[in-house]
């Protein structure tokens, strides 16, 4: 079982390319005051081939009601001689997202050319060592496994007080829209680096492990909208079938696991365990 975890963190290099996949960027444990947010006005870079995608992307898009809403593009990422993670965010919406977000785009436009917004990926652990898990009842692909999370939003989470968008206030905020947990009821919270998830979505997820005094029966009784709530061990139990073990349940439900989710779940378990990742940077924008 261990080695399904190294694949769940890696990917399987033998799988090809194309396959949906998530890998580290950078890894480590930080806490809030671990991360440099540098803000930038600076969107994607104009490129007509690529503009005519993404207006020829969107029309249907626009046809059927989306909004182009705001996202927050994440321009450089890297450690600070300090260890801290350092993210330098610009500015992008969802329309230039959809409309190079795929892995040919970025094959043929490099990082630094697509859109790359940031969005944010939980695991819990609750007062009786059980964690929590999603999985989608709303948005698609509905019934696949996830970590709890939702991408970035440059209004919602910007932090007035030092002046810049925080990662971790959009983790909370995530958490209690999807899972109905408030930031007071967590009393534990730490950052475990960056990851970039290939393929279907093309971008960069901030993944983050919680721990919540709240028993697992006292959140089994809360409503979520977006998300059905899974409540799952982190280890085997001796004896069982091993139904509730996580890494089991990602294992029987592959390909119908979300990449970003699977990897969070899967740092998440070693971080849980009492096994922490030294701070390094794993694959630079020049890498991915």
């Amino acid at each position: 079982m261990e080695e399904i975890q190294r694949r769940l963190i890696s990917g399987n290099k033998a799988r090809p390319e194309t396959e949906n996949k998530a890998k580290a960027l950078i890894l480590g444990t930080f806490e809030p005051n671990d991360i440099e947010v540098y803000m930038t006005e600076r969107r994607m870079p104009y490129i007509p081939e690529l503009a005519k995608r993404i207006e020829e992307e969107w029309k249907s898009k626009a046809t059927q009601g989306q909004f182009a809403g705001p996202l927050t593009r994440v321009e450089f990422f890297g450690l600070t001689p300090e260890g801290k993670l350092a993210l330098t965010l610009g500015k992008t919406d969802f329309k230039e997202y959809c409309g190079s977000r795929s892995l040919q785009s970025l094959r043929e436009y490099g990082y630094k050319g697509i859109s790359n917004p940031l969005s944010v990926s939980v695991t819990l652990m609750t007062s009786d060592d059980k964690m929590l898990i999603a999985q989608k009842v709303q948005s698609e692909p509905i019934g696949s496994i996830d970590a709890i999370g939702g991408y970035v939003h440059p209004e919602e989470d910007f932090d007035s007080k030092r002046g810049v968008i925080s990662i971790f206030q959009a983790a909370y905020r995530e958490v209690w829209e999807e899972a109905q947990i408030k930031t007071e009821e967590i009393s534990e919270s730490w950052c475990l680096g960056l990851l970039y998830e290939y393929a279907g979505l093309c971008h960069p997820v901030a993944s983050f492990a919680f721990r919540t005094q709240l028993t697992s029966e006292e959140i089994r009784k809360r409503k979520a909208d977006e998300i059905e709530v899974l409540v799952v061990s982190p280890q085997r139990s001796p004896n069982s079938n091993g139904g509730e073990y996580v890494m089991q349940l990602l294992y029987e439900r592959h390909p119908h696991v979300e990449p970003d989710g699977r990897v969070t779940i899967a740092l998440a378990r070693k971080l849980f365990a009492g096994k922490y990742y030294q701070k390094q940077v794993i694959v630079t924008a020049d890498g991915i």
